[in-house]
């Protein structure tokens, strides 16, 4: 009977305690979703976060396992968090206690680590220093373009997502390593085989883990276990250090990120005008994030253009029809093309709709005070980035995929603090512009020869996007007719 007393004890003190973890939030005058214990791991991150603010409103308690997370989408409070109280919420869901490759990355460094790499590598990214870099954007526009044609000639059946993964791959290591690709026709060179390993590697389940309770994540550093393949981590590692130690030999003379990131440096005033630079290290973990946020994103983001276009084909003729005058000269001309109204416009309306980085994160760095929520130290912030977009308070007929909102005469009708295809802020996305270019270029170049259709096969299924198309001449344009296995649901 003692031993019976002892276990309903023991189970009595777990409810208990189980009640009042899962009570965090409701103790604090905030809605409290219970639900999203489970619904965070069922679903995709923003589904569950867009459910969440659906029926709790804009301020909602969430949890990760028994780790409360405050679901944050009102965008005045996003303002407060991302801009004008940064220094109170400056760090992302991850830092310190990352030791593997990567962990010097500005993406997962606390403040003043990230403040010190930041201001080094920004200038990496100015207007100037990205032109420079047009050429290798163009050289690997110009091969996609020949892949497609090719295709177009053979009347082959393509994956578009694997054309423009390959195109991405191409643009970066040209830009980031000074080294020309064709992915798509030289699977085995080592760096394309290595990038599809970075990619395509199953996550560790004690990774997993760490990713799904955020205190745990120096575990996973303690026994080396890593998201991404070590071996390909460690072949980029090796390849940034030896394009550093060689670039004399091999003479490189276009400008890339890896030589950017090397010749960067700053005056530390508080050190007596000592110049600061990046270490190896932050070099190669600097040139590590630009791939791994970049190469998916953009490619993502195209193909999800691409098919909103094929349903949309009033859209893709006004498009076409902005970049059909362009001369040779002028679609090459940055300064031309960022100032394309309708091309803008369609690129801004499908990072609302399809925003390639569905919610941001960000951790206090003290207790503080959100809208009357006392929030401890470290306390994670999810912002529902596709929740946001897809609210129809910040943007009229959210689920019309309409890009005439984002034209200069309307876009005062979007509440931009709620649009955050980037983030905004000193912590937003530093590679943006680079982004936006590679993918406005692109989209000049494949739209003065090529028109996108939907096919009779083309169907809407419970899967992952995979496209396809079957490419032939109509009216001097190769014209894709598009196979999708598509969820709209998902995005």
């Amino acid at each position: 009977m003692d031993e019976l007393h002892k276990w309903l004890c023991a189970l009595i003190f777990l409810v208990l305690y189980l009640v009042y973890k899962l009570t965090y939030w409701l103790r604090k005058g905030v809605p409290n979703d219970i639900s999203s214990m489970w619904n965070r791991y069922q679903h995709p991150f923003h589904e569950s976060d867009t459910d969440g603010y659906k029926k709790f409103g804009k301020v909602v308690g969430m949890y990760e396992v028994f780790q409360p997370v405050l679901l944050c989408g009102d965008p005045d409070l996003v303002k407060e968090i991302l801009v004008k109280q940064f220094l109170t919420y400056p760090n992302h869901r991850f830092y310190g206690g990352i030791n593997q490759i990567g962990g010097q990355s500005i993406f997962v460094l606390k403040y003043e680590q990230w403040k010190r790499v930041r201001s080094i590598v920004s200038p990496t990214f100015t207007a100037s220093k990205l032109k420079g870099m047009q050429g290798q954007i163009d050289e690997a526009i110009d091969t996609l373009v020949n892949n497609l044609e090719e295709a177009a000639i053979k009347n082959q059946d393509v994956d578009v997502k694997s054309y423009l993964l390959s195109f991405t791959l191409d643009t970066f290591s040209s830009c980031a390593f000074g080294v020309k690709v064709d992915s798509l026709k030289d699977p085995k060179n080592p760096l394309v085989k290595n990038s599809k390993k970075l990619f395509n590697t199953n996550i560790h389940w004690l990774s997993l883990i760490a990713f799904m309770c955020p205190s745990m994540a120096p575990l996973g550093s303690l026994f080396k276990f890593s998201i991404f393949n070590p071996n390909a981590l460690r072949y980029f590692e090796s390849l940034i250090l030896g394009l550093i130690g060689r670039r004399t030999e091999l003479e490189v003379d276009s400008i890339d990120f890896v030589q950017l990131l090397q010749d960067a440096e700053i005056e530390d005033t508080n050190a007596g005008n000592i110049k600061r630079k990046l270490t190896m290290e932050e070099i190669v973990d600097q040139a590590l994030i630009f791939l791994i946020a970049g190469h998916d994103t953009t490619a993502t983001t195209l193909s999800m253009l691409f098919y909103h276009l094929t349903k949309h084909p009033e859209v893709q003729q006004k498009l076409i029809d902005e970049i059909a005058p362009l001369s040779d000269e002028e679609i090459k001309d940055w300064e031309v093309v960022k100032a394309l109204p309708y091309l803008e416009a369609v690129v801004c309306e499908i990072l609302r709709y399809c925003p390639p980085v569905p919610r941001v994160e960000r951790r206090t760095a003290e207790a503080c005070e959100l809208a009357g929520i006392k929030l401890g130290k470290n306390q994670l912030i999810t912002i529902p980035v596709h929740a946001m977009h897809h609210d129809p308070e910040n943007f009229p007929n959210p689920e019309k995929f309409d890009p005439d909102r984002f034209l200069p005469e309307n876009i005062h009708q979007n509440n931009l603090n709620a649009y955050l295809p980037f983030a905004y802020g000193p912590r937003s996305c530093i590679g943006s512009r680079f982004a936006l270019m590679e993918i406005k270029f692109c989209l000049c170049k494949i739209f003065r020869k090529f028109r996108f259709v939907t096919s009779p096969a083309t169907k809407v299924s419970q899967s992952r996007a995979m496209i396809h198309v079957l490419i032939f001449n109509i009216d001097d344009f190769f014209c894709f007719r598009m196979n999708w296995n598509f969820i709209e649901d998902s995005w």
